[in-house]
């Protein structure tokens, strides 16, 4: 059915009284003609010519007041103009109207309107269990149990030569002091109701737990993870349960989703949101894996597997690379951290392969070089991380077959050798993640320990030919590329602008735009403080949050004035999605995910997340590979991946005396 505006209506109508103006003076002087008699006064003829001699028959007869012919120029030119001057105003009062249309726009003044929370029908709603009162908990240490900043908790440790025992003799006290609590939300004070702070953020899913030795044998909640919906092949901006999800530039914001009452045009209001934000670089090592499809479905190991030299070994920049670690917390400096180890991987491997050499009491470094653009080297590689059709990461930057783990050992389950002069080892491969990182398990848990997650990104095989694919011809060859990426995760305020309109709860509610928020000047930009705990990273994570002034220049507390704040963090040796121990995610779930996304290749994974490399789903390789088909683009690869798995990983939790968001419409 074709919809008609305003200005198509004025249109149509502005033509009919063109025609009826044409049509009427014509038809009504037929009509009077055959009216007329034969015999009629003057004054009845002198109006039958004016009749006569202003409609169009003189016109259509040829009659002399028509003619053009044997007139003066003037005469000819006005008979000329005349009817081109009303053609034109026929053709502009049909045509000007054509522009307008009827709108609902905002009006000029602000209205408050009550809020309501409304339900997510989607799974992430359905999906999601109710609140629990148990509340948040906190352990530190590991493997040990130590005393978490400001806990009343008593540990009697014992040392032997062979071993450590500890001892819980009041058991141990997982709770979060209030004073703590009070700190790091102490910056929502100057913040508009909406916003959010580190103990809104709750598990999606929890689990109940009990142990004798915590909390006094008393049950406490933990992390769970169970996966309810994929948000990775949907664009735009989604509203879920407890979550804004901005899939067009990465990440997360945490909202209690309230709309106001059915209102007759709608409303549009502005909100200033929490949003955890992922950023990834990535650098190309400029060497690839060039392999052929088997000749036999039956048989899934590829044959003829070749590492190929693009410039990643001969033109080597021999400088060895540095990263800023001034700032970490306003800066991680992502691009050097992730030049630095595909500079070390590169490295190790011309080492391997025997391409180069390192400093030696004989040689100087890279004292020669047996490589060239294309040149192929055998290698082997493990066999889940060679598919055409799916992509990966690898966490150890293990993906040569066939190394041995650690010096002195051959221990390995491949047949095939490299020439290895250099004793090179898995253990150097898997210090670059350490190098990467910037930091160990031994550090401290600070501000200046910014969560950074690295590794080897293996990407989208295509046809060596060129020719875009998705079927893995027997005998063809494939190449895949190899990417040196690290990520880090910002807290962030932004400014979400939104529309109501309709009566379908949820989702009625649409995401405009999402930005960063504009600060007039450096005084009005947030606080930021993140705890000093003096505890190592490896078994502590530091709580973070918006803090007031009144906690500057604190022993406990790091705070810096800044747009942004880069999360503290530790990816370990455990990559899951969740904490099964304790429940306290806002500290670590940017970590956990991390780490679960570098090791999304394992094969079987070692994290409980749905397959992401496309191993089940070609939409998702088909996706991935437009991502990285310029480098450059590939540091949207994990903010992508946030998307997808924060939204059943976390939820925005209302606590008792927190308001409910109101907006101006």
């Amino acid at each position: 059915m074709i919809e008609l505006t305003v200005g198509h209506v004025s249109g149509i109508i502005a033509a009919g009284v063109f025609v009826l103006q044409f049509f009427v003076p014509t038809a009504s002087t037929l009509i009077l003609a055959g009216l007329l008699g034969e015999n009629n006064s003057l004054a009845s003829w002198t109006q039958i010519g004016r009749a006569l001699h202003s409609s169009h028959w003189t016109w259509l007869l040829g009659a002399d007041s028509a003619t053009t012919r044997a007139v003066s120029r003037a005469v000819r030119m006005e008979a000329i103009i005349r009817p081109l001057i009303k053609l034109t105003i026929a053709i502009a009062a049909i045509v000007t109207p054509l522009g307008l249309y009827d709108a609902v726009v905002p009006g000029t003044a602000n209205v408050p309107q009550p809020f309501q929370y409304r339900k997510d029908p989607s799974p992430f709603g359905i999906g999601t269990p109710p609140r629990s009162n148990l509340g948040f908990n906190r352990q530190c240490g590991s493997p040990l149990p130590v005393v978490c900043p400001g806990s009343q908790t008593v540990i009697n440790r014992s040392q032997t030569e062979s071993n450590i025992t500890v001892e819980l003799p009041n058991s141990y006290d997982i709770k979060i002091p209030s004073n703590l609590t009070e700190m790091f939300e102490s910056g929502l004070e100057f913040m508009p109701p909406t916003m959010s702070s580190l103990f809104d953020i709750q598990w999606r899913s929890y689990g109940i737990n009990f142990d004798e030795d915590y909390n006094n044998g008393s049950q406490f909640l933990v992390g769970s993870y169970r996966q309810m919906d994929s948000l990775l092949l949907k664009d735009g901006y989604h509203a879920v349960e407890g979550l804004i999800v901005d899939n067009k530039n990465g990440g997360i914001g945490f909202r209690n989703h309230t709309t106001p009452a059915p209102l007759k045009y709608g409303g549009l209001w502005s909100e200033d949101l929490l949003f955890i934000e992922p950023s990834t670089q990535c650098v190309d090592t400029n060497i690839t894996v060039d392999f052929t499809i088997p000749d036999s479905s039956s048989n899934g190991t590829m044959g003829d597997i070749k590492l190929v030299d693009l410039g990643g070994f001969h033109k080597l920049n021999t400088t060895y690379p540095q990263f800023d670690l001034k700032e970490p917390a306003k800066n991680p400096d992502l691009y050097s951290r992730a030049y630095k180890a595909a500079y070390l991987f590169n490295a190790y491997t011309m080492l391997l392969l025997n391409v180069s050499n390192p400093r030696t009491p004989t040689m100087e470094p890279w004292s020669y070089m047996n490589s060239n653009q294309g040149k192929a080297f055998p290698v082997d590689v493990f066999f889940p991380d060679l598919q055409p059709s799916q992509v990966g990461a690898k966490i150890d930057w293990k993906i040569w077959h066939g190394v041995p783990y650690s010096p002195g050992s051959n221990l390995t389950t491949s047949d095939f050798e490299y020439p290895n002069p250099y004793k090179v080892t898995g253990r150097n491969f898997t210090s670059i993640r350490t190098i990467c990182q910037g930091a160990g398990d031994a550090d401290i848990a600070d501000i200046d320990r910014v969560g950074v997650g690295c590794g080897l990104f293996l990407g989208a095989a295509r046809p060596a030919d060129g020719k875009a694919s998705l079927v893995a011809v027997p005998k063809s060859r494939w190449t895949m590329p190899l990417y040196s990426c690290a990520s880090s995760t910002r807290a962030v305020v932004k400014t979400v602008d939104f529309r109501y309109n309709g009566t379908d709860g949820l989702r009625s509610l649409s995401v405009l735009d999402i930005r960063d928020k504009i600060y007039k000047q450096n005084s009005d930009k947030p606080l930021w403080g993140v705890e000093r705990t003096n505890l190592t990273i490896g078994g502590t994570s530091a709580l973070w949050g918006l803090v007031s002034d009144r906690y500057k220049n604190r022993d406990d507390v790091s705070v810096i004035q800044n747009e942004e704040l880069w999360l503290p963090g530790y990816t370990g040796s455990v990559n899951t999605p969740t904490r099964s121990w304790m429940n306290l995610p806002g500290v670590s779930f940017h970590m956990d995910i991390m780490g679960s996304v570098y090791t999304m290749s394992e094969d079987p994974p070692l994290n409980t997340l749905p397959d992401y490399t496309g191993r089940s789903n070609l939409a998702h390789v088909r996706k991935m590979a437009r991502i990285i088909q310029n480098v450059r683009t590939v540091r949207r690869l994990s903010s992508i991946r946030y998307g997808l798995t924060l939204p059943p990983t976390l939820f925005w939790g209302q606590r008792a005396g927190r308001t409910e968001k109101a907006g101006p419409l």
